[in-house]
C-alpha cells in the first residue's frame, strides 16, 4: 500500500492536535496551537478568550449583515438631506439642513465608535481599508461642524468630505458586492 507524504504529514497532525504531544512521545508539550478564524490565523487561546456578553452582542452586531447596509442606507438619506441646500435658500431652510447634517455627522461618529468596539481586536479594525477611511471622514466631518470653520471663504469646499461618504452605496449593491467579492478571492 502506497502513502503519499501529505496523507502522512495530515496523519501526525491530527495525533498532535488530539493529544497536544508529539506522536512519537507521551511527554505533552506547552504548544501553542494556530487555527485558521475568519479574522485570519489565530492561536486558538486568543479565540477562546471569554468576553463581556455585551462585547460578544456587540461583535455579533457589528458583523451582522444588515450593519452595512443599514449603514449606506443612512449615506443615501445624507445625500439626500444635502440635495436641498439651494442658493436661494431661507435661512430658516438652510437651518433645517444644517441641523440634519449634524445629526448624520453625530451619527456616523457614532457609527465608527460602534464598529471599532465591535471588532474582535484592535488591529482587525485596522485591516480593512473602508474602516480607516470612514474614520478619517468622521473625525473630519466632524471638524467641520465648529462654527468658526463655518465663516471661512473655501467653507463649501470642504463639504466634499461629506459627499465622500457616498462610496459605501457601491457595495450595497448586490451584483457589485458579489463582483468585488469574487475579484478579492481572485487576487
Amino acid at each position: 500500500m502506497v502513502f503519499s507524504t501529505a496523507g502522512i504529514t495530515y496523519s501526525f497532525g491530527a495525533v498532535r492536535a488530539e493529544k497536544r504531544h508529539s506522536a512519537f512521545s507521551n511527554k505533552p508539550r506547552n504548544a501553542r496551537i494556530l487555527l485558521e478564524t475568519e479574522e485570519g490565523w489565530q492561536f486558538q487561546d486568543q479565540v477562546l478568550q471569554v468576553r463581556s456578553p455585551t462585547r460578544q452582542w456587540l461583535i455579533r452586531f457589528v458583523n451582522d449583515p444588515w450593519f452595512p447596509t443599514f449603514g449606506a442606507f443612512m449615506v443615501f438619506l445624507n445625500l439626500i438631506a444635502m440635495c436641498f441646500r439651494r442658493y436661494d435658500s431661507t435661512p430658516a431652510e438652510l437651518k433645517r439642513i444644517d441641523y440634519a447634517e449634524v445629526a448624520f455627522t453625530l451619527y456616523f461618529l457614532l457609527e465608527i465608535g460602534i464598529r471599532i468596539a465591535g471588532h474582535r481586536s484592535w488591529g482587525q479594525f485596522w485591516k480593512k481599508k473602508s474602516n480607516v477611511f470612514d474614520l478619517f471622514l468622521a473625525i473630519t466631518t466632524t471638524v467641520l461642524l465648529l462654527p468658526q470653520i463655518h465663516h471661512w471663504d473655501w467653507f463649501r469646499y470642504l463639504t466634499v468630505f461629506q459627499v465622500m461618504r457616498s462610496y459605501r452605496m457601491i457595495p450595497a449593491i448586490p451584483g457589485v458586492r458579489d463582483l468585488m467579492v469574487m475579484m478579492s478571492v481572485c487576487a
